[in-house]
């Protein structure tokens, strides 16, 4: 099943969390070149399947299916919180690049982000898996990382 079947099927299911984690048959691996612990391929979901379905789709619910599942995601556990982040960073590159065909509500999403980075700081900087893995202060490495590239690149900050 190709990567936009995968997304209609999520949303279809009401499974499109599951999606953006990578869970199950959701799973899409990195080209074999990529080097990157991470669940899913988070920029072939969006730009394989997620992006397509919206040029398609008149009603644009992807669009919103994506913002709200990563506002209960930011909510959720740290796994949940991790792919959201991912999910986000990706977005936002799409979106640096022109290449993202709609651009997500970044005052609610990266606020609400911000909010949860840094009051689970600790608790990521004691998470050694994915992106965390073999990294002093864990995930929350892979956490500056990408506030670093945001805010050098567009001025934008996730903390």
């Amino acid at each position: 099943m190709n990567i936009k079947m995968k997304v209609i099927q999520a949303i279809d299911n009401n499974e499109f969390i599951d999606l953006l984690k990578g869970k199950g048959d959701y799973k899409i691996e990195l080209h074999q070149g990529v080097s990157a612990n991470v669940p899913t391929d988070v920029e072939s979901i969006l730009t394989k399947g997620i992006y397509p379905l919206y040029l398609d789709d008149q009603n644009k619910r992807v669009e919103l299916k994506l913002e709200q599942s990563l506002i209960t995601m930011i909510d959720g556990e740290l796994f949940d919180i991790y792919c959201a982040l991912s999910t986000i960073f990706c977005q936002l590159i799409e979106e640096g690049l022109g290449t993202a065909p709609f651009k997500i509500n970044q005052d609610k999403i990266l606020n609400k982000l911000r909010i949860t980075l840094n009051r689970k700081e600790k608790e990521l900087k004691n998470c050694f898996e994915w992106e965390g893995l073999g990294k002093p202060e864990g995930m929350w490495t892979e956490v500056l990382r990408m506030d670093s590239i945001c805010k050098r690149r567009w001025g934008i900050s996730l903390l």
